[in-house]
């Protein structure tokens, strides 16, 4: 089951809460694990834990998943979304375990963060990941490649500036008649 996908799709599900998520190239700016190209606000999640949930007969019927979605940005606007933000699992069906802020101190982001948990099996997730996949084609225009465009990056954590190079931007491509004896 690939949780990542769903939970991207329902972030971008709440409409105000999209309006506040920043864009590169039309990409909105939410992540797995890490957003690489440091334009705020964006969302991160990742993976806290996970496992089957087991019955008396030692089959896994569900399996359950718990993550953390953080909210990131440069002022304080999570205090208008969080209830946005919340609304949108709790209407999924996730249960929220617990919510934070911080600020950082050596980039002055805020992170709202919230651990979400939920049990499910493939047909509850199948059913899922087809409804939030149906508002998201509807958001981001299917076909536009989501990746990073190439350009210079800051990694935070590292205190350094990296480039991503698109390699099939400037590609000649030749066709070639297979049938050809040449």
């Amino acid at each position: 089951m690939n949780i990542e996908k769903l939970i991207h799709y329902i972030v971008l599900s709440e409409p105000e809460v999209r309006e506040h998520i920043s864009q590169v190239d039309g990409i909105y700016n939410v992540g797995a694990n890490r957003t690489t190209n440091g334009v705020y606000p964006l969302f991160e999640y990742h993976e806290i834990g996970g496992t089957d949930t087991m019955y008396a007969d030692d089959s896994p019927e569900f399996e359950r998943y718990t993550f953390q979605v953080s909210y990131i940005s440069a002022n304080e606007e999570y205090r208008f979304l969080r209830a946005k933000i919340k609304s949108a699992f709790r209407k999924a069906g996730f249960i929220i375990n617990s919510e934070y802020t911080v600020k950082n101190a050596y980039t002055n982001l805020f992170h709202y963060s919230i651990h979400i948990k939920i049990e499910l099996d493939d047909s509850l997730f199948k059913h899922m990941l087809d409804k939030y996949e149906t508002i998201y084609n509807e958001i981001q225009p299917v076909g536009k490649d989501e990746k990073l465009p190439t350009g210079f990056y800051y990694d935070e954590s590292s205190n350094s500036e990296y480039e991503i190079v698109d390699e099939t931007e400037n590609m000649e491509f030749i066709e070639y008649d297979i049938n050809s004896t040449e």
